[in-house]
């Protein structure tokens, strides 16, 4: 999954088919840096995706959705590790006072990328 300023893409594979998504996304917080909905607007329509945050897992819920045999339903959560970003160098910065982790140049938090 990719965040851009007010984009978000993202590619898995299911059953050895790799699917896309693309949009545009505007995020609503529910506990600043926390928890919020993405607002997603994509080729299959607008739906809103609560999220949560803990360090760089990104936690998303797609809501009860079917599965297999008609009548069979999942509920749908999805765990994102945030392996890279791709914010300017001049934007970079350490983040000691938000992590027990080491501070180093261009570490940041999911919340930090996706707060306007």
């Amino acid at each position: 999954m990719e965040f851009g300023a007010n984009t978000l893409s993202q590619s898995f594979v299911i059953d050895n088919t790799a699917t896309f998504l693309t949009g545009t996304v505007t995020i609503t917080w529910t506990t600043a840096g926390v928890s919020g909905i993405a607002h997603v607007t994509d080729n299959s329509g607008t739906h809103d995706l609560p999220f949560t945050i803990s360090g760089n897992t990104l936690t998303t819920y797609s809501g009860v959705v079917p599965y297999g045999s008609p009548g069979l339903t999942v509920e749908e959560y999805d765990y994102w590790i945030k392996v890279s970003d791709s914010v300017s160098p001049e934007t970079k910065g350490s983040v000691t006072e938000r992590s027990d982790e080491p501070a180093y140049a261009g570490k940041r938090w999911i919340a930090e990328l996706l707060v306007p």
